[in-house]
């Protein structure tokens, strides 16, 4: 829940300030490492701003990964469990 929130008000950060400053918004991947960093040098306590926005960005990607190795863990402790059912029926 907390990295769609923050995905969504990075969103709503990020275009109408690409908007407003007249720049490209179809600039993909280079939006956030070229265009950014543009917008962030022609604002008032600019620097506040970028540091801010890219920690946002690094906690929404890092909880992002939080979800990623729960379906591996989940199939090997499945297969672990069935192996360790299979092997204590067995020594019985």
């Amino acid at each position: 829940m907390l990295a769609i929130f923050s995905t969504v008000l990075g969103g709503l950060m990020v275009m109408p300030t690409v908007f407003a400053f007249g720049l490209d918004p179809n600039a993909g991947p280079g939006l956030t490492f070229v265009t950014m960093p543009a917008i962030f040098a022609q604002l008032p306590a600019g620097q506040f701003f970028a540091v801010a926005f890219y920690l946002c960005l690094v906690f929404a990607a890092l909880t992002s990964n939080v979800g990623m190795p729960l379906s591996a863990m989940g199939f090997l402790i499945a297969v672990a469990w069935v192996a360790w059912k299979k092997h204590t029926v067995r020594q019985l």
